[in-house]
């Protein structure tokens, strides 16, 4: 076998070769996540601009479509309402 030094100077060497890989992981993540992070914030600006006029256009349009289901609604309600308003006139009632 060998002397004891020889086997602390192999395990020297494996913890620091292992510290390496580690160190290798770690630094690969790290890079990952900044290229990463700079992509996603590169295209979300454009997406989210793109996005946010598909909605302004989409809130328009229901605005408008709203507007057209709920005018004949909101007139016969009103309408309704100024007839009972005629008839408790007609009729003296409170």
């Amino acid at each position: 076998m060998g002397s004891l030094s020889t086997w602390a100077a192999l395990a020297t060497v494996l913890l620091a070769l292992e510290c390496f890989v580690v160190m290798l992981v770690v630094g690969a993540l790290v890079f990952g996540l900044k290229f990463g992070m700079d992509w996603v914030l590169r295209n979300t600006v454009a997406g989210f601009r793109i996005a946010n006029d598909y909605f302004a256009r989409g809130k328009a349009l229901l605005e408008r479509y709203e507007a057209r289901i709920a005018a004949p609604v909101v007139r016969a309600r009103a309408a309704w309402y100024g007839l009972q308003r005629a008839r408790r006139a007609l009729t003296h009632e409170k």
